[in-house]
């Protein structure tokens, strides 16, 4: 699949210092629940992604969207998409 979309998004948000302090300072929550069980695997990829700490790809992170991004069809993540696009669907959600 196309990752260039998903690369200009990751260096979007590596940019905003306070996006990467933040993830790495969360919290992690503990839940049962399957979907916000994906949601926090997606934020601790992309944590680990913005900071360099870690040794999560962005093929691996793309895989995880889908399951924590509510609507994020496996489409998505295989045509031409554009950054704003997925930068939409990772805040909305």
């Amino acid at each position: 699949g196309n990752d260039c979309f998903l690369n200009a998004a990751l260096q979007y948000m590596r940019r905003a210092g306070d996006l990467r302090e933040a993830l790495k300072l969360r919290k992690t929550v503990d839940s049962k629940d399957e979907k916000e069980q994906a949601k926090e695997c997606v934020l601790l990829m992309l944590a680990e992604l913005l900071t360099g700490e870690g040794s999560v790809g962005v093929k691996e992170f793309r895989a995880a969207l889908p399951k924590a991004i509510k609507g994020l069809e496996e489409r998505f993540l295989t045509t031409q998409q554009d950054a704003y696009e997925i930068l939409t669907k990772i805040f909305d959600d």
